[in-house]
């Protein structure tokens, strides 16, 4: 998941976050299915409305599969201007820098 975390920095030196694409995915050097412990999802954040609307970030989400014991539990990584925001809800409380909550 780290490794994502680090080609997206590298892509949004230049891009806007991206959206949820196999072309999108390519274009990191990642795939939505690269883990067999679940799928990743790539999800634009906007701020305002109509033609002021932007993009001011996104998430990456990893959703655990039922090869795993914390099946349909997710950690998300958060982007914003401040950096990056991890939030899981597996249950587990000392998952290293990801704090317990519930991914949006």
């Amino acid at each position: 998941m780290k490794s994502v975390l680090t080609n997206l920095d590298l892509y949004l030196q230049e891009n806007e976050f991206p959206t949820d694409s196999k072309t999108n995915w390519d274009a990191i050097g990642a795939a939505s299915d690269m883990t067999s412990l679940g799928t990743l999802v790539l999800a634009q954040i906007t701020t305002g409305e109509g033609e002021a609307a932007e993009v001011s970030g996104g998430t990456v989400t990893l959703t655990f599969n039922e090869k795993t014991s914390i099946d349909t539990k997710k950690i998300q990584f958060e982007k914003s201007a401040s950096g990056w925001k991890c939030v899981q809800d597996t249950g587990v409380t000392d998952l290293k820098s990801c704090a317990p909550g519930t991914p949006k």
